[in-house]
């Protein structure tokens, strides 16, 4: 073994917007090998702004 973790398919479900710190994580597994397949949960966010609020204030909500 050389350190190197097997290679295995990830579905990473994340906020992927620029500067993100999911971001770096995802271009991290890739950088190690790993075949990942990204879903960006902003892209699928509704734009209301009283949905936005409270995303805000309870972030687990999405």
């Amino acid at each position: 073994m050389d350190g190197t973790p097997a290679k295995r398919k990830i579905l990473y479900v994340a906020d992927l917007g620029i500067g993100a710190t999911s971001a770096f994580r995802l271009e991290a597994l890739k950088r190690i090998g790993q075949d990942v397949l990204p879903f960006n949960t902003r892209d699928h966010l509704s734009p209301s702004p009283l949905l936005s609020k409270l995303r805000y204030r309870y972030p687990s909500v999405h």
